[in-house]
């Protein structure tokens, strides 16, 4: 015949506490059954065991189920005060256990802040866990500052009130009272730090709402000097501090300048902080053509084609090592200055960045001090002007352009066919030129050597 239903769950207990049977059940279907162990357990031994537990009916019924009795070397449902330092094993562990022969299987826990923890000891080669609870019952020890102010239209910071806080665990500021810090005035509150236990110390004060009218000052401001074409970063070595907000936003008015266009422009920096002070400070900006005689060129052109050519290169390959340093080296800002090409190109293999007619200018120069033979080659119609070469290596005429682009074209000893293609690919008449001024290419694709 069965006996009762009976349900059981595993129960941890403290070295040395001994429980009755019953503690182990979780359901019994009997109410007035009786329950009790096969084999009182022995909780003198710390470490894992299984246990038997017995229940019997009114009619003498009987159900046997076992369940795991846990007895542990250290303390259960422990609370700690936060103090700050390290837990103690001897905070931990119940009597009778030498706290030299344990030790933690993690790193010891810090009583700083509140909350549950797991604590994990090994003894004898087994590992016991439990859960600590540090909890927080002294209030803050707080020094507070005599006289407290805060700017106009600035966020108040009641810790600021605070000249030095002592408490375990962290803590955060808050205040009680009207403080209108948009109005100037005097403003009686309570400033209240309170620890992670909730606990709070207070005190009454009086928060004085001034006002802030000192401006940021600006730094780095000073007239610059750039070429034609040249990439101008206006908020470079920039910056504003003020006594107040520190670091304040910059702001730049440049639009009265024209990189590509000779002159002089003021450009217009202004920093305001949170109170609406203001600073402006005007730098001129000169913009000049770059000068740059044959031979300076001619030696610079030089010093690039050293570092990206040797005698053991064929032609070919000397070429195409020009189209690579002029795609690689040379970022594409837009603007150039399309008044001279040698100066361009002497700007471009300096500076290393412009638009087609830097890559134009650059290629050229490169190409023509290795004797390779080059013209000039300009776009008819579109919204913008393109400029490109068209370069003879021994086998015809072939299209040279090492401009970057959105939309990629291998510009290397390409095709009238190839470069029409690509034309009609990306609209706007980008490779459309007059062709009854210059050799049709060959038809055959160009082979590098």
């Amino acid at each position: 015949m069965r006996g009762p239903e009976l349900t059981l769950h595993n129960v941890t207990v403290e070295l040395n506490e001994e429980i009755n049977a019953w503690t182990f059940v979780t359901e019994c279907s009997e109410d007035n059954a009786t329950v009790r162990y096969v084999e009182k357990p022995d909780f003198s031994v710390p470490g894992s065991r299984k246990v038997s537990i017995e229940a019997v009916d009114s009619k003498g019924k009987r159900t046997v189920k076992d369940a795991l009795l846990r007895v542990s070397i250290v303390k259960q449902n422990l609370a700690l005060e936060a103090d700050g330092q390290a837990v103690e094993l001897s905070d931990l562990l119940v009597p009778d256990i030498d706290a030299s022969m344990v030790s933690f299987v993690y790193k010891p826990i810090t009583l700083n802040h509140v909350g549950d923890y797991e604590v994990k000891l090994l003894y004898q080669g087994v590992e016991y866990d439990s859960e600590i609870t540090v909890e927080d019952h002294q209030a803050p020890v707080v020094t507070w500052k005599e006289s407290v102010t805060t700017y106009q239209n600035h966020d108040f910071d009641p810790m600021t009130a605070v000249e030095q806080v002592t408490d375990a665990t962290d803590v955060t500021a808050g205040i009680k009272g009207k403080l209108d810090t948009e109005t100037l005035g005097d403003y009686p509150v309570t400033i209240t730090v309170t620890d992670e236990g909730g606990n709070q110390t207070e005190t009454a004060m009086i928060v004085s709402v001034i006002a802030d009218q000192e401006p940021p000052v600006l730094q780095g401001i000073t007239d610059k000097q750039f070429f034609v074409g040249e990439t101008i970063s206006y908020m470079e070595g920039i910056s504003a501090q003020d006594a107040v907000d520190g670091v304040c936003q910059v702001q730049v008015d440049h639009q009265a300048v024209n990189e590509g266009q000779e002159g002089s422009y003021e450009v217009i920096y202004t920093a305001k902080d949170q109170s609406g002070n203001e600073s402006s400070q005007t730098a001129v900006f000169t913009i000049t053509k770059i000068s740059a005689d044959e031979e300076a060129l001619n030696q610079r052109a030089d010093e690039v084609l050293k570092e990206i050519t040797d005698d053991t290169m064929s032609l070919s390959r000397k070429a195409y090592a020009v189209y690579s340093y002029a795609y690689s080296n040379i970022a594409y800002t837009g603007t150039s200055d399309k008044s001279d090409w040698m100066a361009e190109a002497y700007r471009g293999l300096n500076e290393g960045n412009g638009d087609c007619f830097t890559y134009f200018a650059v290629c050229k120069i490169l190409l023509q001090r290795l004797g390779i033979d080059t013209m000039d080659v300009q776009r008819t119609g579109g919204t913008s002007e393109h400029y490109w070469l068209m370069v003879n290596l021994g086998t015809g005429w072939y299209h040279f352009d090492a401009t970057r682009r959105k939309v990629y074209f291998d510009g290397f000893m390409a095709r009238d066919e190839d470069v029409q293609a690509y034309t009609a690919k990306v609209g706007d008449h980008y490779y459309d030129f007059d062709h009854s001024a210059y050799p049709a290419t060959p038809t055959e694709k160009f082979i590098l050597q």
